[in-house]
């Protein structure tokens, strides 16, 4: 099984609408990759857990992840090399 992960690190605060706006285009991109790679793990990686909140939350992109099974996860900055 291959895994497929763009990372999103706008910052530690909310994300604003161009924030936004990525996180979404990154999301159709790995639904897309999905669709062409079947059984490809889908994973959309924020370095803070307020920037993933976003795709957590209550709203139309969190839905859309769950319904296309991409998972979140929160992966600190400190953990890069």
């Amino acid at each position: 099984m291959s895994r497929c992960s763009p990372r999103s690190s706008p910052g530690r605060a909310k994300l604003k609408s161009g924030q936004q706006k990525k996180v979404a285009i990154d999301t159709l991109k790995l639904i897309t990759l999905g669709r062409t790679r079947p059984g490809t793990e889908l994973i959309l990686a924020f370095t803070d857990q307020d920037a993933a909140a976003y795709a957590l939350g209550r709203g139309w992109l969190a839905e859309t992840l769950t319904i296309w099974n991409v998972k979140v996860e929160v992966i600190p900055i400190e953990s890069f090399p």
